[in-house]
């Protein structure tokens, strides 16, 4: 339980979606240990889900607490199951550079980091349920909590992918300009330069050394 923990951890601080790592077949997202906590995670937030019906309810329903902790969990992974090859092959039509199993890897990793978000909202969801008995309010607020754990779940994503498209990006080419002397005769495009001046410098050299040397002569 504290290797789930730790391997959450490194998660949820983005040391487990280092580019490196995920180019290497993303072996810091143990496809294993990901699935018992996206159960776990899910049946957290199924169970506050649930106790609403035990709450407002006379005789208490204890049936749908376990109802909801085992739904949760299988709508995510079920989810995952069903979208994955159709999200493969767009990756793959896009230039993603991971492999099969790595993208596989990190959409289990997303669907981990939603339920976590869900998971550690399902305090506020358990004091609503015992401080109401509006069904209406409960479902929308469960909507309002869910949608924002896809939101960051969404966000982990498309974070992931920019960091590994920025480390995978070739380094930007250098434009190339022609030096030239004559900026006349330069080139579309060429960078026009002063001319170099030795030609005038000897020639003002040679005309002071002739004329010393008449003078020395008369």
């Amino acid at each position: 339980m504290l290797s789930w923990l730790k391997h959450l951890d490194q998660l949820l601080r983005g040391r487990a979606t280092h580019p490196d790592l995920l180019q290497q077949g993303a072996p810091g997202l143990p496809l294993g240990r990901f699935f018992w906590l996206a159960v776990l995670l899910g049946a957290v937030y199924g169970f506050f889900m649930g106790w609403f019906a035990v709450a407002s309810r006379d005789p208490p329903t204890y049936a749908q607490v376990l109802a909801s902790a085992v739904k949760l969990p299988a709508l995510f992974l079920l989810t995952l199951v069903v979208t994955f090859p159709s999200l493969y092959v767009f990756s793959a039509l896009t230039g993603c550079r991971l492999s099969f199993l790595a993208v596989l890897r990190l959409l289990a990793a997303t669907i981990v980091v939603n339920l976590a978000v869900a998971a550690s909202m399902g305090p506020i969801l358990g004091f609503f349920t015992l401080s109401t008995k509006s069904y209406a309010f409960m479902v929308v607020l469960n909507v309002a909590l869910l949608a924002v754990a896809g939101c960051v779940g969404l966000g982990f994503l498309l974070q992931t992918l920019r960091r590994l498209a920025a480390a995978t990006a070739p380094p930007p080419v250098q434009p190339h300009y022609p030096t030239c002397w004559a900026p006349s005769r330069c080139p579309r495009g060429g960078r026009p330069t002063r001319r170099r001046p030795t030609a005038r410098r000897t020639e003002s050299s040679t005309s002071g050394s002739s004329s010393t040397g008449s003078l020395a002569s008369r």
